[in-house]
């Protein structure tokens, strides 16, 4: 039977990870990965707050981040493929080369955050606040944008036909 780790405290505030937590987590997640669920432990980060932590290389595929909080946190080279950020706030982040191909931004707020050279394809926005971001070097091929507030703003020049109605806002 697969545990989940989340950090979800039932009936409490959600829980503050530290850099320690996350890394033990991460492992247990990355052995559950490999063995395709025969060992480790699958990990999600629902619910959790995440404030100066560093998620440099992680592989965090897949990976339900819905309510979470991520406060001033480090993800240089991070992988969010196909990850779930419902209701979830990014803040005061450094995303460089980040991957978050084919994840979903559903009521999520961002602010303050820099995306540099991330890999935004496929994703879906529905419904986000985005305030202060700068998207310039980032690939968005197939990104859905839908309901979305806007706020300072930086895209990339190379932005999809699709989407290039979104450098008005």
């Amino acid at each position: 039977m697969t545990e989940r780790i989340t950090g979800r405290t039932k009936g409490r505030m959600p829980a503050r990870w530290s850099q320690d937590q996350l890394t033990a987590r991460l492992e247990a997640h990355d052995l559950w990965q490999k063995t395709r669920g025969q060992e480790g432990q699958l990990l999600q980060l629902t619910a959790g707050v995440f404030e100066g932590l560093d998620f440099s290389q992680g592989i965090f595929d897949g990976v339900d981040c819905s309510q979470a909080r991520f406060i001033g946190c480090a993800m240089p080279g991070a992988r969010f493929n196909t990850c779930r950020f419902s209701d979830t706030t990014l803040e005061n982040c450094t995303l460089t080369a980040v991957e978050m191909v084919d994840a979903t931004f559903n009521r999520s707020v961002l602010k303050n955050c820099v995306f540099t050279e991330g890999n935004l394809r496929g994703s879906t926005w529905l419904g986000a606040q985005l305030a202060d971001i700068d998207f310039t070097r980032c690939a968005f091929e197939g990104a859905v944008f839908e309901d979305c507030a806007f706020k300072a703003v930086s895209w990339p020049d190379d932005l999809p036909a699709n989407l290039k109605s979104l450098r008005a806002n």
